[in-house]
């Protein structure tokens, strides 16, 4: 299980390196959001988790494949101040559910 876990990190993460390396802008497309957002959950703290959230969050703005719904009342202690990681919970919740739709399109916006 962990060589898989670390052919997964290789295989979603190997993308960054040519970013880093100026050799144009990198995308994230659905196929590939099921994966990163298991990878976030695993590892929170992954040297490329700021970049994959950043990347993640461009797709979720740009995609018609979801539909998330955030309720102010449910989350609003989430993002509060001094909630320790609330932007990544916060970040991590709509991840989940972009990437449950993508799983099962037809609970899309459920």
């Amino acid at each position: 299980m962990r060589f898989f876990s670390q052919t997964l990190t290789l295989t979603l993460l190997l993308p960054l390196g040519a970013v880093a390396q100026g050799q144009g802008s990198l995308k994230v497309d659905s196929s590939q959001v099921v994966g990163l957002t298991a990878l976030l959950e695993a590892q929170p703290r992954h040297p490329e988790a700021t970049s994959i959230r950043a990347l993640l969050l461009e797709w979720e703005d740009s995609t018609r494949d979801v539909v998330d719904y955030v309720c102010p009342d449910v989350l609003a202690p989430v993002p509060a101040t001094g909630t320790p990681n609330g932007p990544e919970l916060l970040a991590q919740f709509i991840f989940g559910s972009a990437a449950f739709q993508v799983a099962n399109p037809s609970q899309k916006g459920a």
